[in-house]
């Protein structure tokens, strides 16, 4: 099943920002993967660490404690000042977690119709939930009906979010993103987007759900973690 239009490319081997297809040419890899191998091809130490773990235990369940993860979980809370740390295989899963989060808190304080706000322009994945927060026309297209719950404002317009707000009472959650990667460029900085969690602060009971690009391998980015996606639940 085609889910992209693939390049008629095929890379067989890396090494550092370089790939090499199976025609021997080399490539700067300046995609990294999508955003999943910022650490560069055949890093030594994480082959070494990969070699090292496969020849012990490479996977149990979350069923029983795991303590490798369970100490990335305490490094992770400890960098990012937050309690808890959740893991998951993408972006857009964590995106529902954030989703499913808002709303349960959202009904725990008896508010039966959960809001989400979103904003134009913003990228948040492809299952229902995150492709309906998606403010984008083109990926919507054709998985109609939409899911319901969210409302969308225009991107970096705080007083556009506060009219949201003082006419929703359901609102339980700003989503944004500080990076718009799949907009071809990086829109604003993080510090733009510490504006909307200022907002949440305000709104009793609001979250902000501050979108960071999971990364499998590390992220170049300018963020001091590299490696996590942080849900504040303020």
């Amino acid at each position: 099943m085609n889910t992209y239009g693939r390049l008629p490319v095929s890379f067989v081997k890396g090494n550092g920002a370089y790939l090499q297809d199976d025609q021997g040419k080399q490539y700067l890899d300046a995609l990294s993967g999508i955003a999943v191998c910022g650490l560069g091809h055949a890093h030594p130490k994480i082959a070494k660490a990969l070699s090292e773990q496969g020849q012990t235990l490479l996977h149990t369940s979350n069923l029983y404690d795991i303590p490798h993860q369970t100490r990335l979980a305490e490094r992770l809370c400890t960098l990012s000042g937050m309690d808890n740390a959740f893991f998951c295989n993408s972006g857009a899963e964590a995106n529902e977690a954030a989703i499913k989060l808002a709303r349960l808190k959202g009904n725990r304080a008896g508010n039966l119709s959960p809001a989400v706000v979103v904003v134009d322009g913003g990228f948040h994945g492809r299952t229902m939930a995150t492709l309906t927060a998606t403010g984008n026309r083109k990926v919507h297209a054709g998985f109609e009906p939409l899911l319901g719950g969210f409302v969308r404002a225009p991107f970096n317009d705080i007083d556009a979010i506060q009219a949201i707000a003082d006419n929703n009472s359901g609102v339980v959650a700003v989503l944004v993103n500080p990076f718009w990667a799949k907009r071809g460029y990086i829109s604003q900085t993080v510090i733009t987007c510490q504006h909307y969690a200022r907002f949440a602060i305000k709104k009793a009971g609001c979250s902000c759900s501050m979108k960071c690009r999971p990364a499998t391998l590390g992220l170049a980015n300018t963020s001091r973690i590299s490696t996590a996606i942080v849900y504040p639940m303020l």
